[in-house]
């Protein structure tokens, strides 16, 4: 499952709690606590919150992400995903996705033809990897 671990990226990135706070929670009268809340697994960022964060890192959204094992960027149309030999592209303008296995094609068809989240869509490229090997 993927998780953005806030307590590891700060430690990481040697970020002051305050400042963090500030910039997730301008608009909150505690902005700390707030960050508390979430540092905790009480609380939760929103997307907005998200897109701040990445631009405080100088990152993209996705690298926040850990324990799927999927990297993600774009080119040229294509959404590209990697994970541990497998690279799998997704077309932003047919939404067919390809998947190579060491550069050799191992699956090519529309998984979803509406929009679904990052997250389901990682996961049936697992299940797609799984049920093929």
């Amino acid at each position: 499952m993927l998780k953005v671990d806030l307590n590891k990226i700060i430690e990481e990135a040697a970020l002051d709690e305050h400042e963090v706070a500030k910039e997730l929670f301008p608009a909150n009268k505690y902005p700390k606590v707030a960050l508390d809340r979430v540092l905790k697994g009480t609380g939760k960022l929103d997307s907005d919150q998200m897109s701040k964060l990445a631009s405080l890192l100088n990152c993209t959204v996705s690298q926040l992400y850990t324990g799927g094992g999927w990297k993600a960027k774009t080119k040229k149309g294509l959404h590209i995903f990697t994970n541990d030999g497998y690279r799998a592209e997704l077309d932003l303008k047919t939404w067919k996705t390809t998947i190579y296995h060491n550069e050799s094609l191992f699956f090519e068809d529309v998984i979803h033809p509406e929009q679904i989240t990052l997250s389901a869509y990682l996961r049936d490229l697992d299940s797609i990897i799984k049920g093929k090997k």
